[in-house]
């Protein structure tokens, strides 16, 4: 499987006017030139970490593709999937009283 390059390009990008923005503001504000030349290490160090990562080969579980499109659902639920879908659903209100609660809304009449 093959890597498009767009993501590395707008990383590229994004370094290069960081560091271009560096340059100008040395330029606009020389007292600041020793402050910021550290900040020229950084976007480059930075840019070859992430360009490295990039290169790198997949490896085991990296090389099968991309993980959002795999089902990552089991076929038989655990319990700690159970009650995490009981805590984020929503209760029936009808279903939370008993029919004999005398707060709970008439039924409506039956049509004739």
């Amino acid at each position: 499987m093959r890597r498009r390059p767009r993501g590395l390009l707008w990383f590229w990008t994004i370094g290069l006017a960081a560091a271009a923005l560096l340059f100008w503001t040395t330029w606009k504000l020389p007292a600041l030139d020793d402050l910021l030349r550290p900040g020229y290490w950084l976007i480059a160090i930075v840019l070859a970490v992430f360009t490295i990562r990039w290169f790198r080969p997949r490896a085991g579980r990296r090389r099968r593709g991309d993980r959002r499109r795999d089902d990552r659902r089991d076929a038989s639920p655990t319990e700690a999937d159970s009650s995490r879908a009981a805590m984020f659903s929503r209760p029936d209100p009808a279903a939370a009283t008993p029919p004999d609660d005398p707060r709970r809304a008439p039924d409506p009449p039956a049509p004739e």
